[in-house]
């Protein structure tokens, strides 16, 4: 399964360079498409605080919240990505949608 061998990939990086963000970020995604959200979270947290500055990282956090049902934070995770860089559209967007639901 493409996804099994990708998580081994990543987590091979990881093991050699534990500061990888990006490669934390990656892993990420795929335990989240694995299942193992609590994987997700925990490497998704750790890529954020590799560099908090870097948008995508909450971007993608914030979409795998989203999945699990969890908007609010989700909602925290767009807006930061979107203060980061305003040219994230994508986040734009789910910022209005799930404020809307707010009201």
């Amino acid at each position: 399964h493409e996804y099994v061998e990708a998580k081994e990939y990543y987590e091979k990086i990881i093991a050699l360079d534990p500061n990888d963000d990006m490669a934390h970020a990656s892993l990420a995604n795929v335990l989240h498409k694995l299942g193992d959200d609590a994987g997700a979270e925990k490497h998704h947290e750790t890529a954020i605080n590799l560099d908090p500055e870097y948008a995508p990282h909450h971007f993608n956090y914030a979409n795998t919240l989203y999945d699990l049902g969890r908007k609010d934070e989700a909602l925290v995770g767009y807006k930061k990505a979107y203060e980061l860089d305003n040219t994230l559209d994508e986040a734009k967007q789910m910022i209005e949608k799930l404020g809307s639901h707010n009201e």
